[in-house]
């Protein structure tokens, strides 16, 4: 007999409430789909109508090839997967972007994989095929977290609550007023916002798959099967690959889940996790080997703001830590569930990060985009915490609130669907400024590398291939120096009525053929150029299409490798933008007509042939991101592949008269042993996996 709640100790409420909805991150035994059983079909027809609720509420991403939102930054992805799906075999080196960078430095590829591959399989354009599966992961987000919770608990009805709730409601929207008023209201769908009109599908189908990566983990810790742990690496490896605010949202997610342990289970839960990490970071390794995640970290600490790690950081991070520890002693005392455990230590350490962010502090770079997970995690503690009060209502009112319930559902339905058509307006992609400007390139071309503004940069190598200075993955290039020259050139910042001077040196230096240019009028979206008129009666007009012009950086030699004095190369790295005398020997080199140009050939994206005459005292500049991966020989005899101090890569060639350089990436020492790694890893795991399920098949059972 169920105790009254007015009889229950202050706090036993969530004692209660374990007692009733275990079995809460109990271990169950796995048995054979029965079509006629009852459970499958309670997990089965909610899972059915939460996906479908979904689907209807962004049902045009199914269907729309582009949308009318090109501030998005979808186009970055987008073309990832494009360029994924036409050089499928050939990712090493990606030419694309920032003077070029290791494919493994670009994003996570798990998402961008699965859209190239649609897109090939099905047949249909890459834009059409990222809308079909980021729709895809948005529909399966509360579907994953109903999975979660039924398995947790083994309750269907709250589950299902949790589920619908995250999916009709922006518990962000009602705590932070600037989220509230970026949405335009409080009942509006911040989720499917951040997918259509911010281009985080990315972000969006990572917490998808975190809810997976729990109950997966879940199952290891308390079943000790091989398979399960092995499903757990691949359900965090997903996470981790598909997007790195993803990844630091699951890093929070363990947490608290480590931490929501009793006393006696939380070392065994915190080694499973470790273990876990270990095995898919031996595993995920050629994708973000150390290097990349080092590039990352750096980056993005200046990416969308000054967010520098230090001693301030750390202080905050301990007084976090000592409330997680108050609250987890808190509701040990009270005897709260797991879950209840869990979700409010969730709660609170993704709740410190948004409102601290509102505030003008931070504890993690860019630390506004984790106001989802924190959506999440509010959700289920939500659901859960008032859960046994209200199945105690009286069956009357159970079943008006049933009702009113009802009906809410159906007007938010309604209401999600309206504000998502408002949202996913198709568009005529030809018509658009971004795509007139990449396609006058592409047919005029080629060119060995462009600068183009604003959305015209992040849509371009949507369309075409040819690279450019800007574009995507700022926060993963391994170049500081060409983000400094991106900066120069859009802000002309303390340069005076001299910024087309040094944005003309920047240029020059990253081997820029030609510029866009966005006036006042222009539809581009952001119109990022503090001085868009700065090159009028300077540089020469290629195209002019209303407020938007193509102009030509003067070159003497075409290409990107340049025959230089050994003394012209760039030997100390700029201070600041306009800092440039570094750059001058560099700059009157390539002007210097007494100097032999340098023919290149690529034989792929990773493979070229550089012949040129040198003379003593010369070598090889090309104006490609130096990597360690970079390999040159001559006659099949190594040469010395160097960084100059603007990141550029430089060969000297010990050779005099005709020469003729192979030049090639490879990813170097660390990406052969991350390849070695990651496939010995995996068989090792494989094999256990195997082996463990054999034997538990063919020993007698008692």
């Amino acid at each position: 007999m169920l105790p009254k709640l007015d009889a229950l100790k202050p706090g036993a409420w969530l004692g209660w409430q374990c007692a009733t909805l275990e079995p809460c991150f109990m271990p169950s035994r796995a048995k054979p789909l029965d079509p006629t059983d009852r459970r499958l079909w309670r997990v089965l027809i909610p899972s059915l109508v939460l996906f479908g609720l979904n689907a209807l509420i962004c049902a045009p991403l199914y269907r729309v090839e582009y949308l009318d939102q090109m501030s998005s930054v979808e186009g970055v992805f987008i073309a990832l997967a494009r360029y994924m799906r036409d050089h499928a075999g050939d990712l090493y080196w990606c030419p694309l972007w920032f003077g070029g960078m290791p494919f493994q430095n670009t994003y996570p590829p798990l998402l961008h994989a699965l859209v190239a591959l649609v897109s090939a399989t099905v047949r249909i354009s890459p834009a059409l095929a990222y809308h079909a599966v980021t729709a895809f992961f948005y529909c399966l987000g509360p579907v994953t977290l109903f999975w979660l919770l039924k398995k947790l608990t083994g309750r269907t009805a709250p589950s299902f609550a949790a589920g619908l709730l995250y999916s009709l409601f922006s518990p962000s929207a009602a705590l932070l007023p600037e989220i509230r008023a970026d949405i335009g209201g409080l009942l509006h769908a911040r989720r499917l916002q951040c997918v259509v009109h911010y281009g985080e599908g990315p972000h969006v189908a990572s917490l998808a798959l975190i809810p997976l990566a729990i109950l997966t983990l879940e199952l290891a810790f308390t079943s000790r099967r091989p398979i399960h742990f092995f499903l757990a690496v691949l359900a965090c490896m997903a996470v981790v690959l598909t997007n790195w605010p993803g990844a630091v949202a699951l890093t929070m997610v363990l947490i608290a889940w480590i931490c929501s342990k009793q006393r006696f289970d939380i070392l065994r839960a915190a080694g499973l996790v470790s273990l876990v990490a270990i095995v898919g970071y031996a595993i995920a390794s050629p994708w973000c080997p150390p290097s990349t995640v080092r590039v990352v970290f750096g980056n993005a600490q200046r990416a969308g703001g000054a967010y520098g790690i230090g001693l301030r950081q750390f202080m905050w991070m301990l007084m976090l830590a000592i409330a997680c520890c108050a609250l987890r002693f808190v509701l040990l005392r009270w005897r709260a569930s797991g879950l209840i455990r869990f979700s409010a230590l969730l709660t609170l350490i993704s709740g410190a990060v948004i409102v601290a962010a509102s505030h003008g502090k931070y504890l993690l770079p860019q630390p506004q985009r984790f106001h989802l997970l924190f959506e999440l995690a509010v959700t289920i503690l939500a659901v859960f915490a008032l859960w046994p009060a209200l199945s105690r209502l009286p069956r009357f009112w159970s079943r008006i609130g049933i009702g009113v319930a009802c009906l809410l559902t159906g007007v938010q339905v309604w209401n999600y669907s309206l504000y998502g058509r408002q949202l996913m307006r198709p568009i005529d992609i030809r018509q658009t400024i971004e795509y007139r400007v990449a396609d006058w390139l592409n047919r005029n071309g080629p060119y060995t590398r462009v600068f183009a503004p604003g959305s015209m940069s992040v849509w371009l190598n949507a369309f075409t291939d040819t690279p450019q200075l800007a574009g995507c993955c700022d926060q993963s290039s391994p170049n500081f120096e060409s983000l400094v020259a991106g900066y120069t050139v859009y802000t002309d910042q303390n340069a005076g009525n001299r910024g087309a001077y040094y944005s003309l040196i920047w240029l020059k230096a990253f081997g820029v053929q030609a510029i866009a240019m966005d006036g006042a009028a222009s539809t581009e979206a952001y119109h990022p150029f503090a001085h868009p008129k700065k090159f009028d009666g300077m540089l020469h007009r290629l195209w002019e299409q209303g407020d938007n012009e193509i102009l030509e950086v003067p070159e003497r030699t075409a290409g990107l490798a340049h025959v230089i004095p050994e003394a012209a190369l760039a030997r100390r790295t700029p201070v600041h933008g306009l800092d440039v005398a570094p750059l001058l020997p560099y700059i009157a080199a390539l002007d210097d007509p007494a100097l032999p140009p340098a023919a290149t050939d690529w034989r792929n994206q990773h493979d070229a042939t550089i012949q040129a005459r040198l003379n003593k005292g010369q070598l090889v500049s090309v104006q490609l991101t130096y990597s360690k991966g970079w390999h040159a020989t001559i006659n099949g005899q190594p040469r010395e592949v160097m960084g100059d101090a603007i990141g550029l890569l430089a060969i000297r060639p010990r050779c005099e008269g005709d020469c003729v350089i192979r030049l090639t990436y490879d990813g170097g020492t660390e990406m052969l042993v991350a390849r070695i790694a990651s496939w010995s890893m995996a068989g090792l795991l494989l094999a256990g996996v195997l082996l463990a399920e054999w034997k538990r098949r063919t020993e007698p059972r008692p």
